[in-house]
């Protein structure tokens, strides 16, 4: 009874989510969309780390292979994240990087963007769909967090430094602020969608026009007009309502935030609240 209380307790707290997902039956590494610039003692040249989450369901050990930069091709290496329990492989729900050696200084630029392929030889993952996920466009940079955050950009290392003292915040990295409002994808640790608590009809002030546990048509956009106020450029927008919600820390009451999440929004404020 008191795990099935503090389950539905959970489900209450009001904490921005979305949809679980199936995750994939094997090892999976998803680029979250953000390239580390790490200085070699060649001045020309640069390794690059390719931040990863694997989101499937078991461990990429670390292996050898190919990263497809626009058309070419770089050798390159599976590295677990520093705080990892096991040093020999990126496990599932865990961050990591593919390491790149020896990449062209100038063809790197902070908070440039270029096209990736984390496996272009098929090596590093196994899930039987694995690569499907393994494209997108990447920014560069260094130090974590230093590129401006958008509400419909992608959430990784580049736009937002990684919360270490709370793991559970990988669940956002990889998506943006609109997926997640939105509930198109997962952000909360627990899995829950935000429409899963905030919908038409339901019990708090923010109660966007979708059904429970669905997602937003259209989605939302900052400027979305929700119970008489906006998440930005109203009398009282959501953005700070929410800012003034207690801390979460899994006994709080009714409405707590998570405290990653928090730090989320108030990096998207302090970049100047972009579209």
């Amino acid at each position: 009874m008191r795990s099935f209380l503090r389950a539905l307790f959970f489900c209450c707290l009001g904490m921005l989510g979305a949809a679980q997902s199936v995750a994939a039956q094997g090892s999976d590494l998803f680029p979250d969309g953000s390239l580390l610039i790490i200085d070699t003692a060649v001045y020309e040249e640069v390794d690059i780390l390719v931040n990863v989450v694997n989101v499937g369901t078991a461990p990429a050990y670390v292996a050898d292979g190919l990263v497809r930069f626009e058309q070419i091709n770089f050798p390159a290496r599976t590295q677990p994240h520093s705080s990892s329990s096991d040093p020999n492989a990126i496990l599932p729900g865990e961050r990591g990087y593919i390491n790149v050696p020896g990449f062209a200084r100038q063809s790197t630029g902070y908070c440039f963007t270029t096209r990736i392929e984390i496996d272009a030889s098929g090596t590093l993952q196994n899930a039987p769909n694995a690569r499907a996920n393994d494209s997108r466009t990447a920014q560069f940079y260094d130090p974590p967090g230093q590129c401006p955050l958008h509400w419909s950009g992608p959430i990784n290392a580049a736009t937002f430094a990684e919360p270490f003292d709370m793991p559970e915040a990988v669940v956002v990295f990889g998506k943006s602020i609109e997926d997640i409002v939105s509930s198109r994808e997962v952000g909360r640790s627990d899995g829950q969608r935000c429409s899963a608590c905030h919908y038409t009809g339901a019990t708090p002030p923010y109660a966007p026009p979708v059904a429970a546990n669905a997602i937003s048509d259209p989605l939302i956009s900052p400027l979305t007009l929700i119970g008489g106020e906006r998440w930005v450029a109203s009398s009282n927008p959501w953005v700070s309502q929410f800012l003034k919600r207690p801390d979460l820390d899994y006994e709080q009451h009714y409405g707590a935030k998570a405290v990653y999440l928090k730090r989320l929004f108030r990096k998207w404020l302090q970049d100047g609240a972009r579209q």
